[in-house]
């Protein structure tokens, strides 16, 4: 686990849900459609609880038609059940903070949701670590029941963050020791100025996924109604806790940044639930009927038309075609840059083509400095050897080429003179190349451990 960052929940759970519904790429995006359902439901009973239920209904109407909700839910990655989790473990903080002198007996649903789903974000995602330091942060400065032996309970948020610890300290271990080690799945993630920071988390944490041309006016609009909740309702407790915790979250996310980059939209989305709570909020605050209506019918049409907007920017990686195009060709061998990417393409074939091992070639290049994924090393399909140690092709083989961003063949076949009249401009699935390019492969490349080498 040292070498991949990604903790093993999301992938654990859906192996499960494999075994259950199957491969197929329908099937495999239900699973974070599911979450992202499950996260509107969430939304709507625990604003509901806590302010009102028409702010329940205008929070989840929000996110259901959240452009960046939607991107993220068509994932077959973690971050919708990473939402989902933290806003589990918040709304029940919620409730705790809006209970006065109960017996605690009454409140241990509360206690489980936030202890619950905080140790279920540390599984998801690592830095989920900084939800219960900023949620325990903002209750404190928030509510002095729970400061430090001044207040009448804060034993029990203490007694509630020893458990997460313990719950999580599986993980934190894993984590600690992946910060001793080099490793490339994070140190891809390139250092940002505090302008591209704040530009990050007003896009993604105010709910539009853009900053640029009439969208700006969507985290605008949101901000605005939070600012009117915050106005109208700053004598409860709950309206100070939502607007303190993403406060000391965005200060934890900037301060762990420093040394080590983790700001991206995928990392920081759990933070949007607590503005869309206080938009909703403020909103709900509007007592005019008609102006009410107005406002919120001008809010769901600015969402309404962000996603129609952003639904042909959804992160659709080309496999499908990739490997149909590449299985009709019997003469076809598929060359891509990383082991990862190998064994994507293992994935994709079980995916598509219904078969656990793809019915073509696969060579892998591996580049001598390569750091990404390291998860992925050993098991990629290993190249044929000749006699003298070079890779083993018929000389009738059509090469194809598959291209990411950080794993571009192309650019690798570049750097020693190869298909140089080919552009980087090109689409990321190219050919068939016959005879010569088999030829120069040949000539130019070793196989060590069933991975290619290239030699300039």
């Amino acid at each position: 686990m040292i070498r991949e960052t990604n903790p093993p929940l999301y992938y654990s759970m859906l192996q499960g849900w494999i075994g259950i519904v199957g491969l197929g790429a329908f099937k495999l995006r239900l699973f974070s459609v599911v979450a992202g359902l499950l996260a509107i439901a969430v939304t709507y009973v625990g604003i509901g609880q806590n302010y009102s239920r028409r702010a329940g209904l205008i929070a989840a109407l929000m996110l259901a038609l959240s452009a960046q909700q939607l991107n993220f839910s068509l994932m077959v990655r973690g971050y919708t059940f990473l939402y989902l989790a933290i806003s589990i473990s918040f709304f029940g903080l919620l409730n705790i903070a809006r209970s006065q002198d109960d017996p605690d007996r009454k409140l241990w649903l509360s206690w489980a949701a936030y202890v619950g789903g905080a140790i279920a974000g540390v599984y998801l995602h690592t830095t989920a670590c900084i939800w219960p330091i900023a949620a325990t942060a903002s209750l404190m400065l928030v509510d002095r029941r729970f400061r430090p032996v001044v207040g009448s309970r804060w034993f029990h948020l203490i007694l509630a963050d020893m458990l997460i610890v313990t719950g999580a300290s599986w993980w934190l271990y894993i984590t600690y020791l992946q910060l001793r080690s080099p490793n490339g799945n994070i140190s891809w993630i390139e250092p940002t100025g505090l302008r591209q920071i704040a530009s990050s988390f007003f896009s993604t944490v105010l709910l539009s996924r853009s900053t640029t041309g009439w969208a700006k006016i969507i985290p605008l609009t949101v901000a605005g109604f939070a600012l009117l909740c915050v106005i109208r309702t700053s004598n409860q407790v709950t309206t100070r806790l939502t607007l303190m915790c993403p406060i000391i979250a965005v200060l934890l996310f900037t301060l762990s940044s420093l040394k080590q980059p983790v700001i991206m939209d995928r990392t920081i989305l759990w933070v949007s639930i607590f503005p869309l709570t206080l938009a909703a909020a403020g909103l709900d605050t509007i007592r005019n009927t008609r102006v009410f209506v107005i406002a919120a019918v001008a809010v769901m049409l600015l969402l309404g038309l962000n996603l129609v907007k952003n639904t042909h920017n959804l992160q659709i990686e080309d496999w499908a075609n990739v490997v149909r195009t590449v299985s009709r060709d019997p003469r076809a061998v598929l060359v891509l840059d990383g082991e990862s990417m190998s064994v994507s393409a293992h994935m994709a074939c079980a995916v598509e083509l219904g078969v656990n091992r793809c019915p073509f070639s696969l060579i892998t290049i591996q580049r001598g400095d390569d750091p990404f994924d390291p998860w992925a090393w050993g098991y990629a399909a290993k190249a044929g050897v000749s006699r003298g140690g070079r890779l083993a092709l018929p000389a009738n083989a059509n090469i194809y080429l598959f291209r990411r961003k950080s794993h571009d063949v192309l650019a690798t076949l570049h750097r020693i003179d190869l298909l140089k009249s080919v552009a980087t401009t090109r689409p990321s699935f190219l050919g068939p190349y016959p005879a010569p390019l088999v030829d120069s492969l040949i000539a130019r490349a070793s196989v060590e451990n069933g991975l290619l080498r290239i030699e300039p």
